[in-house]
């Protein structure tokens, strides 16, 4: 093993101290940056090249903390880098949030553009609408701080965005005030989600990504949704479902669907909920699933070997009162035959609370070929 490769287990191995806030390990932001470095000066000399892919570095202000017992190389690599081979899943609890206080609140809407900031204050109108703008302001506010940790040479109120024709933004490039923009960053693909209770934003490079979210209710008449929206063979499945699991199923089925439009960028318009399936629906009824998640798209234009489907159980903001039951549902769709590594973080924007890297295995399903496991 070269001097550096020795150097590089070293800060992997024992960077992480204990934290005194919680039973967890934490990693400043300066050691986070060592392990950066090291990262690059092993891919510079060939080193660890099949593991090692560090090609847009990001920030952690405040550092980050985990509650893994013994956090491995290859998954800080992964937490602390960016490629077309990562997939970095931010979470927000909007109730952890809202806890801090108007002072905080007064930051994030700071970070927004006069038309963001328009449309939250007219959303302002009743108690739902209210929890919905803050949803909105806190999405917004998640989207801005997060593309800030991968290029950090534009502030988080910098960020300008347009729309294609189907409503999803994009960066806009040509007016950003940023002296550098690396070139990988021009490959870096976002897509945002909020429901009532939490706030995701999926963030890859070079490959299309959808994500979608949704409280799992039990309020709603979910069957007269899903003969709406579903196609025949989907409703057909989720009515053989226990009654008990058929709203878990249908926040499943529902999400997989949006994560798979918003990839597109196309809207439901535009495909068409009902146009393309997701077979074995009786998997998604279990806690942990053991079978991948394959769709349909012929009906599309689409190919479904080209996607990769997976299904998170977000950890804290989604304990419901039901045994073995989450109360949020997280689905993600991938674009790209290429196996990839899913990192899921905890954050808080503008907020001296530490990043938190979570354990993989809130990963519920994986769909074929299989997602390379972290740990």
């Amino acid at each position: 093993m070269t001097t550096s490769s020795k150097l590089f287990m070293l800060l992997i191995g024992g960077l992480f101290s204990p934290s005194s806030s919680f039973r967890s390990f934490h990693l400043t932001a300066s050691k986070l940056r060592c392990c950066q470095l090291a990262c690059l000066h092993e891919r510079s000399r060939g080193v660890m090249n099949s593991v090692v892919r560090c090609s847009l570095p990001l920030q952690f202000p405040h550092g980050m903390e985990t509650s893994l017992s013994s956090p491995q190389a290859r998954l800080l690599q992964a937490a602390s880098s960016l490629d077309s081979n990562i997939v970095h899943l931010w979470m927000v609890g909007t109730d952890e949030v809202r806890k801090i206080g108007e002072e905080h609140e007064a930051v994030l809407r700071s970070l927004l553009s006069p038309e963001e900031s328009a449309r939250y204050l007219r959303s302002m109108q009743t108690a739902k609408a209210m929890e919905q703008a803050y949803s909105f302001l806190l999405a917004r506010a998640l989207l801005r701080t997060t593309l800030s940790r991968y290029c950090s040479d534009v502030k988080p109120q910098e960020w300008n965005f347009i729309m294609n024709e189907h409503g999803k933004p994009e960066i806009d490039f040509d007016n950003l005030k940023a002296r550098r923009i690396p070139e990988q960053f021009k490959s870096l693909r976002f897509n945002l989600s909020h429901c009532s209770g939490m706030v995701c934003c999926a963030v890859s490079i070079g490959r299309d990504v959808g994500v979608d979210s949704e409280l799992i209710s039990t309020k709603r008449r979910i069957l007269s949704i899903a003969e709406r929206f579903f196609s025949e063979a989907e409703f057909e499945e989720l009515k053989k479902i226990h009654p008990d699991r058929q709203q878990l199923v249908f926040s499943r089925l529902w999400t997989l669907k949006e994560a798979y439009v918003k990839a597109r960028g196309l809207g439901i318009s535009g495909v068409g909920l009902d146009n393309f399936e997701f077979t074995e629906v009786e998997n998604l009824q279990h806690e942990w699933p053991t079978q991948s998640i394959t769709a349909d798209l012929s009906r599309v234009g689409d190919d479904g070997d080209q996607w990769k489907f997976l299904i998170v159980n977000p950890p804290s903001v989604s304990q419901s009162t039901e045994r073995n039951s989450p109360a949020h549902t997280v689905s993600l769709a991938v674009g790209g035959q290429e196996p990839f590594e899913l990192v899921c973080l905890k954050t808080v924007p503008c907020h001296v609370t530490p990043d938190v890297l979570l354990d993989p295995s809130i990963r519920a399903v994986e769909s074929l070929p299989r997602v390379e496991m972290l740990l």
